[in-house]
């Protein structure tokens, strides 16, 4: 499987869009551990917080990545997660035409028709 032809048919539905929302809000620990640093009065307290959402942080992502497959997680490994995301979001909004342009290579991406 090629990694630009990453997305079949099963996994483009709503386990996809799920799993894409949980690989996001997986960033929202991260932005919440320096407020929870700030915030708590006690260094026992700063070290809870922060253990406690870097757990949630992997957490969210790895439930993000199960929920949305296993052409997405091999996708992103081929591609690497920076062409991953832009080219799972042109999946999810749906293709106009049969191929559609990178705008990384440039080169042409067809949509995955499943496994022969």
């Amino acid at each position: 499987m090629r990694a630009k032809e990453f997305v079949n048919e099963a996994s483009s539905g709503m386990s996809l869009k799920l799993g894409i929302l949980l690989i996001l809000a997986s960033v929202l620990p991260w932005i919440a551990i320096p407020v929870a640093v700030w915030l708590a009065p006690s260094v026992t307290m700063k070290a809870a917080w922060t253990g406690g959402l870097l757990i949630a942080a992997e957490v969210l992502f790895w439930a993000g990545i199960l929920v949305a497959g296993r052409d997405v997680w091999s996708a992103a490994k081929q591609a690497g997660w920076r062409r991953a995301f832009p080219l799972l979001w042109r999946q999810l909004r749906g293709p106009s035409s049969e191929e559609m342009k990178d705008t990384y290579t440039g080169s042409l991406i067809k949509p995955f028709k499943g496994y022969k």
